[in-house]
């Protein structure tokens, strides 16, 4: 399958999965719910406008949700990998550590590209990555 077909599988996804987390996480708070809709419209946007790049799913140029992103701290040199998923998803990844794109590292990393750098506010303090691959899987 190629990579313009999985994009508009994801897109097509990431519609009914806007609508089914903005009212399992937002609910009433018509503040959040708005803010976080807009953020999705905008990463909406954002896909379809790097679609041309995006033909090598093995390689993608931006952290899209469902994909692998191996990151590295600048701080100690780690290397760890997490799988970008909804927060309505249930989920087993074995190796992976699954990150919700609304927690504080799937959005730092949502949208950004290889080698950049990412700081990620944690309540220990924070933290600051290199992403150094992203594979849609």
């Amino acid at each position: 399958m190629s990579g313009h077909v999985l994009l508009q599988q994801h897109l097509s996804w990431l519609e009914q999965d806007l609508l089914e987390v903005s009212e399992k996480f937002f609910g009433k708070n018509q503040l959040e719910k708005s803010a976080y809709e807009e953020k999705m419209r905008a990463y909406s946007e954002q896909v379809k406008k790097h679609r041309h790049q995006l033909d090598d799913l093995s390689n993608l140029p931006v952290v899209l949700i469902q994909s692998t992103v191996t990151v590295e701290s600048i701080e100690d040199g780690e290397r760890m990998d997490f799988k970008i998923v909804s927060p309505s998803d249930d989920v087993a990844l074995g190796d992976l550590e699954a990150a919700s794109y609304l927690s504080p590292i799937g959005k730092a990393l949502l949208l950004k590209a290889k080698n950049e750098p990412v700081e990620v506010e944690t309540p220990q303090g924070i933290i600051q990555y290199k992403i150094l691959k992203i594979k849609y899987s």
